[in-house]
């Protein structure tokens, strides 16, 4: 869903101010930064090893974020490209951009370094969560892109796109409010 969002967000700043050239490097290291910033923040936390379920109550939480985001961007994008963007620069609008990949990211990184620590919780041994969770990340980052960059996108729009991605996440919600 965050690299879905990263290919919104280049897309979206292309229709708005008629260049991605530039700006794609600046979405691209702010979603880096944030990635970085949101993993390291989770991990010089203390949360008790003790207490898994508490890991799992913030990752419910975080995952209630991954799923409201999209319709935010949903709400934010018309109100940037309306009667608003009169009112804004185009060093304005790119770093309002960069700053959305940056909170992006940010989420992503909390996200998986919560998912870690959930796994973790359950017994598994922690260098094999690591390394695997990574390779499903990277995996279902690379579908998620090519999907909505060949499919979705082109077919439904980014609107389509952001409400899809909102109730994708939020079965996964839906899913982690079920379980144990």
């Amino acid at each position: 869903i965050e690299m879905v969002l990263q290919v919104v967000f280049l897309l979206s700043f292309q229709i708005m101010e008629g260049f991605v050239y530039r700006q794609l490097a600046l979405i691209i290291a702010f979603f880096m930064t944030g990635l970085a910033v949101g993993t390291g923040w989770i991990s010089r936390q203390y949360l008790s090893p003790d207490r898994p379920n508490a890991f799992r109550q913030r990752f419910i939480r975080v995952q209630a974020g991954v799923c409201l985001l999209p319709l935010g961007l949903m709400l934010f994008f018309p109100l940037i490209h309306g009667e608003f963007r009169n009112f804004l620069s185009p060093a304005t609008v790119g770093w309002l951009f960069s700053g959305l990949s940056l909170i992006t990211g940010i989420l992503g990184g909390v996200h998986f370094a919560l998912a870690v620590m959930v796994m973790a919780g359950t017994g598994v041994a922690l260098e094999k969560i690591g390394g695997g969770f990574y390779a499903l990340d990277l995996a279902g980052a690379a579908a998620g892109v090519l999907m909505a960059a060949l499919f979705i996108i082109p077919v439904y729009g980014i609107m389509n796109t952001l409400a899809f991605l909102s109730v994708s996440s939020g079965i996964s919600l839906m899913t982690l409010l079920r379980g144990p």
